[in-house]
């Protein structure tokens, strides 16, 4: 072989090796190389820790974009991995995406947001097994930010809106439509990549606090919302004609209302929040009204009867108290309407233990003896104190802690129901008072008994039932907020009746509740006397 023959056949070898090297990283950037999508990501969010570092956000909020929608949406893998592995998996890496982005604007570290692309790197290959034993491949990447069909989107919020009136659903939708508005007017006015940017940072840094519940109730639906903002980026990502920008745009805020009718209105019917306002006044009232009914005829009986207008007095100022607490309450949600959603969430868990507990000490009363010795203790402890001042504080706390929880158990109800629903639960709240009203005076000074076995069952049932709705829409409300992750359950269905929705936390706290209703049904059967006594209230 002479060395010119040689010299051809390394030249041959060389340009054969070259092409086959540059055909590998072109069939890498097409269908069947999930390895080469997650390079792909990880090689456009490290270009945009380069790009922080020189000072340009706006080019890193268009870089992770194009990283989350123009990759990881745009070659299905969000969709593969939801579908293959798990919706979990998929808002973990939603998550992670979101620290990147967050990493990269507030100016972290270098370090640190290198950290977190390498973790989002490995947490993704760690999937690709999964989808090539599913033989899904990669779509073929059509543009810069394509439209995607996703199916979930990054989890927690990475930056909660500045706008202070983010305290519903329905504002939410306001805030997005109002930087829609925004967007589409910056694109007319020809800064296409501005315009894109800002619908890009109304679907992280807004969006997130509804996406979770939507996807919840309707894994449709968010599939919808997020295709679009996804189309709406790729249309403006690839200067499209205006008209045809705003048209999806409009699209997006149909299907944005649509979500809103689905979260923040009609979770309860016109009747059931009537009947649950009725159920609260009354049973809550009417304790109170046997509670101090029942002092005042044992300090007759005994030979006190000046002293009942202190049980009176002392109820009336707890009466004024709890509606202390009611405006104090108010007042915290108006100094505070960014955390709206929170202390809704938190009110509406606390009053579900609350009202859990009430249920318990009710069915554990349905023995008029024991209702009987439970009422002679409070007066005797009391008169053996010496003064009216005990008497009084006796007659004060049982009044005022039925005030309280009723303050407590509206304020819940009252989260659930819109301002739509509002005028039933104070219908209820009327009806009820003027029941009670009727209730006191036969009891009183007629001579109405009550069958307390069947009185106290009955209503325990009813509270039972009220902390379980509000454990579950408690605990969804707090996702809405960011508080608390959301892990869709699937085949759970939506039953706003009773407070249950496909979420793995709200069906855990409602189990919890199950599971003491069930323990605490067989301790008092085991306590529960052989002989049944007298139930009716003498």
């Amino acid at each position: 072989m002479t060395a010119k023959t040689l010299v051809l056949l390394t030249l041959i070898v060389a340009v054969f090796l070259s092409i086959w090297g540059q055909g590998a990283v072109l069939l890498a950037t097409t269908e069947g190389s999930w390895n080469a999508v997650v390079a792909q990501i990880e090689g456009t969010l490290k270009e945009a820790l380069k790009t922080q570092q020189a000072g340009n956000i706006e080019k890193v909020k268009e870089l992770v974009t194009e990283a989350y929608f123009g990759t990881f949406e745009a070659s299905g893998m969000e969709d593969a991995i939801k579908d293959h592995v798990s919706a979990q998996a998929v808002s973990d890496l939603e998550s992670r995406f979101n620290k990147i982005r967050q990493s990269l604007i507030t100016g972290a570290p270098p370090s640190s947001t290198e950290k977190l692309i390498e973790e989002l790197t490995a947490e993704l290959k760690k999937t690709i097994p999964a989808l090539e034993k599913a033989k899904v491949v990669p779509k073929i990447k059509s543009g810069a930010s394509a439209p995607s069909p996703s199916g979930e989107k990054p989890g927690e919020p990475s930056a909660p809106a500045s706008e202070p009136d983010k305290t519903s659903f329905q504002a939410q939708a306001a805030v997005l439509k109002g930087l829609f508005a925004k967007a589409l007017e910056t694109y007319r006015g020809g800064d296409h990549k501005k315009a894109k940017g800002m619908i890009s940072d109304a679907y992280f840094e807004h969006f997130e606090g509804m996406e979770a519940v939507i996807a919840a109730k309707s894994s449709a639906l968010k599939t919808e919302l997020e295709s679009l903002f996804g189309k709406v980026i790729g249309l403006m990502g690839s200067d499209a004609p205006y008209g045809e920008v705003e048209k999806m745009v409009k699209a997006l805020e149909a299907k944005l209302e649509e979500a809103v009718q689905l979260l923040g209105q009609g979770k309860e019917s016109k009747t059931s929040l009537f009947l649950n306002s009725l159920i609260i006044i009354t049973r809550e009232g009417f304790e109170a009204i046997l509670i101090v009914s029942a002092l005042a005829a044992y300090l007759v009986k005994i030979g006190h009867r000046d002293k009942v207008r202190v049980i009176y007095q002392s109820a009336i100022v707890a009466v004024l108290a709890s509606l202390a607490i009611a405006f104090l309450f108010q007042t915290l949600l108006k100094a505070f309407p960014a955390s709206r959603e929170v202390l809704e969430g938190a009110t509406m868990v606390l009053a579900s233990i609350v009202l859990f507990y009430v249920s318990y000490w009710l069915i554990s009363k349905t023995q008029a003896s024991k209702w009987q010795k439970f009422i002679q203790k409070k007066v005797q402890e009391s008169l053996s104190k010496g003064g009216l001042i005990a008497l009084w504080s006796t007659a004060f706390l049982a009044v005022f802690r039925e005030g309280a929880e009723t303050v407590l158990f509206y304020q819940a109800l009252l989260s659930t129901a819109g301002e739509s629903g509002k005028f039933q639960v104070i219908l209820g709240l009327l009806i009820g008072s003027g029941v009670l009203v009727a209730l006191f005076l036969l009891l009183r000074y007629g001579s109405l008994k009550i069958p307390l076995k069947a009185f106290f069952t009955v209503t325990s049932i009813l509270l039972y039932y009220l902390a379980f709705v509000f454990a579950g829409k408690g605990i969804v409300e707090l996702q809405t907020a960011g508080v608390l992750n959301a892990t869709p359950v699937k085949y759970i269905p939506t039953i706003n009746v009773f407070g249950i929705y496909p979420t793995l936390q709200s069906l855990l706290i409602q189990g919890v509740l199950l599971l003491a209703a069930l323990f605490a049904i067989i301790y008092l059967f085991l306590q529960a006397p052989r002989v049944k006594p007298q139930e009716k209230m003498v």
